[in-house]
């Protein structure tokens, strides 16, 4: 065999295992993009519950507009501690368009639930906003998914 011949054998074989990398990544890609959507949708959405279960705790207020919801929860208890946890954190569903996930919240105090699930999932979507989250038709969105939070409160 000529070393051109062999230099071209090598050229094709090594544009065969270039074409097979280029599919198995376009195969692989996108399902990839879709779950690390997600996960992060779903980081933002408990670091942003997380925040705002340890500023209830504080019973103090701040004057900034992204704790409005939850200064108004603060003066209703008289300033005092309402102690909450968020209890779990998932995705209830996920599709190529959309997200939706739910957030429970346990919590002890006088106030009533619905009071507290307002004022939390009027914080979570400010505090989405702020960190990159748009709204498009007055949905929260990221990543060109449609994100869709369900807050329960549960009392202890």
């Amino acid at each position: 065999m000529s070393s051109s011949r062999a230099k071209a054998q090598t050229a094709l074989e090594v544009l065969f295992i270039a074409g097979i990398i280029l599919i198995g990544a376009a195969i692989l890609l996108p399902g990839y993009m879709n779950t690390n959507t997600d996960t992060v949708v779903l980081m933002h959405v408990k670091n942003a519950a997380d925040n705002a279960c340890s500023y209830l705790g504080t019973g103090v207020e701040v004057n900034e507009p992204a704790y409005s919801s939850l200064n108004a929860v603060i003066k209703e208890a008289n300033y005092s501690s309402i102690q909450c946890k968020v209890s779990r954190t998932f995705i209830d569903s996920s599709t190529e368009s959309s997200i939706n996930l739910n957030v429970t919240v346990i919590y002890s105090g006088p106030l009533e639930v619905s009071k507290v699930e307002n004022a939390i999932s009027g914080f979570i979507e400010n505090w989405l906003e702020s960190k990159g989250f748009s709204r498009v038709n007055g949905a929260l969105s990221y990543g060109g998914k449609t994100v869709s939070i369900t807050v329960k409160v549960v009392r202890a």
